[in-house]
């Protein structure tokens, strides 16, 4: 078989690029083909070690691109918060941990610090509602 020219390797780079779309949609319906899930299932059965490698190499690479994503900050951005923070949660002085969570007003989309996951939690099933918040701070007063 003939080598492919430079000349065709350049025009079928910009082809995909130009047909992105296109090309994800081929790979798709080609990875929904019956003999293809098998052969992808039996790979991922013989190769279950080399796949646990790749995930834990790209775990960071995957948060850096939710961190960007989601919220708008790099890497940089995110230690920079943590450590104006001292380590610690925003809320209670406990230590943050690799399960901390980016605390941010769903109306703007504006990041307010980090939480540690009882705190993010607190404040999601408060809604973020101050007048449930001091609610609760008198319930307990009272009932303490």
């Amino acid at each position: 078989m003939p080598a492919i020219s430079e000349k065709r390797r350049k025009y079928n780079a910009e082809w995909r690029v130009k047909n992105h779309a296109r090309v994800l949609a081929r790979a798709a319906e080609y990875r929904k083909r019956p003999e293809v899930i098998e052969r992808m299932k039996k790979w991922r059965e013989d190769n279950r070690e080399k796949l646990k490698e790749r995930h834990q190499e790209k775990k960071h690479l995957r948060r850096e691109y939710r961190l960007k994503k989601r919220y708008g900050l790099s890497k940089e951005e995110f230690v920079e918060i943590v450590r104006k923070q001292k380590g610690l949660c925003a809320i209670c002085p406990k230590p943050l941990s690799t399960s901390d969570h980016i605390d941010h007003c769903h109306g703007t989309g504006k990041v307010r610090g980090v939480l540690c996951r009882s705190c993010n939690l607190l404040l999601g099933y408060s809604y973020d509602n101050i007048r449930i918040l001091l609610s609760a701070i008198k319930y307990l007063k009272r009932n303490g």
